[in-house]
């Protein structure tokens, strides 16, 4: 197992994109951790899932330049996908249980 992970992590570091943030977590419920990275520059995640053989899926969701937030912000036990832009202090947030999207300003400058 060690070894598997070790391999989806080479993949995803030697990816031809340049601006990326790792943002491991559980993505498919299985209760192992999948690979993955938030692709700055294109506004999209590419997650290695564990329940796949650490086949590849990719989310556009998000924006150039925004940060990732990882965490199951519905408590449904699955991995919502969440991004900050941090200029903006504008948050948005996939609800993986509903697949609603949840925005709202916070952390901003003008409080």
């Amino acid at each position: 197992m060690k070894f598997k992970i070790l391999i989806a992590l080479a993949m995803i570091s030697t990816a031809s994109y340049a601006n990326f943030i790792p943002c491991c977590a559980d993505y498919d419920g299985d209760g192992l951790l999948d690979p993955a990275v938030y692709h700055q520059d294109k506004g999209c995640w590419e997650i290695l899932l564990s329940s796949r053989g650490y086949s590849t899926r990719l989310i556009q969701y998000g924006l150039v330049g925004a940060i990732p937030i990882v965490g199951d912000f519905d408590k449904d036990g699955l991995v919502d996908f969440a991004c900050v832009i941090p200029d903006a202090g504008i948050w948005a947030i996939l609800l993986s249980s509903t697949d609603d999207v949840v925005m709202f300003s916070f952390g901003n400058d003008e409080w």
